[in-house]
């Protein structure tokens, strides 16, 4: 083999290793923006609100808008809402937050395998409402039941037709 032949083969080997590396490093770099854009999103903040009627609003504030409704489901005993963030992260000083106002007794939050969730735990199961506002969640809780909420139910009677 000539001189001539031997700098082509290194240089041809350079220019495949070259290749080699350029294309790991495009996948590499492609893969971490992708991945920076699916975890985009962090919960920063958990507050609440009292509202007339005994009843609870909880905004949960995220770093960016909130696009689908995250999914939610009960657990009646002990009474607790969760609701899951899929794809976001955990940026709030305390996991978890007192409330002690009508049915509210806390909130919670855990991050785990690339989502987060957020427990409501309450005194009793009641009904609740997601709305979505921007950078936020909001979870109103409705007033907790009563014996005079019972007692002021409407009861159709069924007295007995006399066909006469």
């Amino acid at each position: 083999m000539t001189s001539l032949g031997s700098t082509r083969l290194i240089y041809h080997a350079a220019i495949g290793l070259v290749m080699r590396l350029w294309k790991s490093f495009s996948i590499f770099t492609i893969f971490l923006l992708f991945s920076n854009q699916l975890q985009a999103a962090s919960v920063n903040d958990i507050s609440y609100s009292s509202l007339p009627g005994d009843k609870v609003q909880i905004m949960i504030g995220l770093s960016e808008p909130v696009v689908t409704e995250p999914m939610s489901f009960t657990i009646d005993n002990p009474a607790r809402i969760a609701l899951d963030f899929p794809n976001t992260s955990l940026s709030l000083p305390d996991k978890t937050v007192d409330i002690g106002v009508g049915v509210a007794h806390s909130v919670s939050a855990v991050e785990a395998q690339g989502r987060s969730r957020i427990v409501l735990n309450l005194v009793e199961q009641v009904p609740y409402d997601i709305s979505m506002s921007g950078n936020s969640v909001v979870v109103t809780l409705g007033a907790k039941s009563s014996i005079d909420d019972v007692a002021n139910i409407p009861v159709v009677s069924g007295a007995p037709i006399n066909p006469s």
